[in-house]
């Protein structure tokens, strides 16, 4: 019984933790690291998704106080977009060469989240 084991598993037989070890293929990782335009454009993106589905799942928010309402509006659509701003500005101070994913993000960001602040400041 213990040699099928090994028969299986032979790169655990030899030690070997990784596939690539066993046969000597140098395989190199592939890490996704977007830019910091990109995370202020995704952002955005993420703060248009919070206000889609607060706008789908009104209904169940008819029971929070205002103040609840006013924080949670904070938390999802306007805190995202400040963060967007300081993405797309870092990108442009960095120099990266996405200059025009910046200024949208940056822009974008801006006026998402200005609208609703204004909107929470004079409607509640």
């Amino acid at each position: 019984h213990a040699g099928n084991t090994l028969a299986f598993a032979p790169n655990l037989a030899a030690g070997l933790t990784n596939p690539a070890e066993h046969h000597g293929d140098s395989q190199r990782t592939l890490k996704m690291n977007p830019s910091l335009a990109v995370k202020s454009l995704i952002l955005f993106g993420i703060s248009v998704l919070f206000l889609v589905l607060l706008t789908l799942f009104e209904s169940l928010l008819i029971d929070m106080s205002g103040p609840a309402e006013r924080i949670l509006s904070v938390v999802l659509l306007i805190l995202p977009g400040i963060a967007g701003v300081v993405f797309g500005v870092q990108s442009l101070r960095r120099s990266e060469q996405k200059t025009g994913m910046a200024i949208a993000g940056i822009i974008l960001n801006v006026l998402f989240g200005m609208f609703h602040v204004f909107l929470l400041t004079f409607a509640g």
